[in-house]
């Protein structure tokens, strides 16, 4: 198909000078996260910077921000341009997807709304990502001329409601302005106790309720804290595997397991860290630990795919019997649909990637 003949989508997002580390996000997030949702869905991405068009450049933002049928706004950093563009999306009511670095808060004017949060550490995330993005994409399309929840459009329903004299007008303009309101506490108190990340908020949850379950008694501000400190130190954790600081990683995940020995986010850390220790002194211990460890996590968690998915990666590394990796890999796409896609590409499977039954799993 022509470019021409492709539907637009407006980028709005914090776009920096040439080089700065603001400008290199922004790149990324277009083209490995937007882009490839945009060309399946058969849209073009525009962004100011990458247009040749003549013309004052507010012109052309403000012609898009009317006229493109999609736009996706990446709310990271709080850029005041981004939150401008963003209003007058709000403001004409065509849809906007809102996107944000996961960790960040969002801010309590638009925290009523849905915001996806993303982590460009993290390739799970970013598959999931890509699908929510698809999703609601797909949403607007067949319902384009559906009103969008935003709050110029919910102010502006309250106040077109009280000007109309209807009987309960009043109780009913309340009505909606509260439960506005406690969506936004709702999402606030989220965000600022979980730091918006839906993989933590479901680890609390779990844990929360582990406590309570095995306890049976209230849960405290002390053990509320616990988690918190856990949350911390993996994120901690997290950092210096990616900056290949492995020991000084894998320090910080044992500290967390200390603590709460089920925990999967620190068991799936501890084990990348065991597979890369692995692969660089050649110990195949290392990984056997890797793999025993995550078969320990799926007894507590078994709905927790990314398991199943590494369980399966490493079995396919330590030569295991083909039934076992095969059953862990589809039980991971079972759950998570993303995985066959990631799997595809994952050099772990290399050994086994044109096996009928690989093939007929990732398909």
């Amino acid at each position: 198909m022509d470019i021409d003949e492709k539907k637009k989508c407006f980028i709005i997002s914090p776009i920096g000078i040439d080089g700065s580390p603001e400008r290199e996000r922004s790149d990324k997030v277009l083209e490995y996260i937007i882009e490839p949702v945009l060309l399946k869905c058969n849209y073009i991405a525009i962004r100011v910077d990458k247009e040749n068009t003549p013309g004052v450049i507010l012109n052309s933002i403000i012609q898009q921000l009317i006229e493109a049928p999609i736009a996706i706004a990446d709310l990271t950093g709080k850029n005041p341009n981004v939150f401008y563009e963003l209003a007058v999306r709000h403001v004409i009511g065509k849809p906007v997807i809102q996107i944000i670095q996961q960790g960040e808060s969002i801010p309590f004017d638009i925290a009523a709304t849905h915001v996806i949060s993303l982590d460009m550490t993290d390739i799970v995330n970013q598959f999931k990502v890509r699908k929510q993005i698809e999703e609601q994409i797909k949403k607007s399309e067949e319902n384009p001329g559906g009103a969008q929840y935003n709050p110029f459009g919910v102010a502006n329903q309250i106040l077109t409601l009280l000007k109309s004299n209807a009987p309960n007008a009043n109780s009913f303009a309340e009505i909606i302005e509260s439960i506005q309101d406690l969506r936004g506490i709702i999402s606030s108190i989220q965000t600022d106790i979980i730091n918006s990340n839906a993989e933590l908020s479901k680890k609390q949850a779990n844990q929360i309720i582990s406590i309570i379950t095995n306890h049976y008694q209230p849960f405290t501000y002390e053990e509320f804290e616990k988690l918190r400190n856990a949350d911390v130190q993996i994120r901690v954790a997290d950092n210096f595997l990616a900056e290949g600081k492995h020991q000084i990683a894998l320090d910080y995940y044992e500290k967390v397991l200390k603590q709460f020995k089920d925990n999967q986010f620190a068991i799936i850390g501890k084990c990348k860290v065991l597979r890369k220790k692995s692969m660089e002194e050649k110990n195949v211990n290392y990984l056997i630990e890797a793999i025993n460890l995550l078969s320990i996590c799926i007894d507590k968690h078994p709905l927790y795919e990314r398991a199943y998915y590494n369980r399966a990666c490493y079995r396919c590394l330590n030569g295991e019997e083909l039934v076992l990796i095969y059953r862990d890999l589809e039980e991971a796409v079972r759950l998570f649909e993303g995985y066959k896609d990631l799997a595809k590409d994952d050099l772990d499977f290399k050994a086994i990637s044109t096996k009928e039954e690989f093939i007929k799993i990732v398909s």
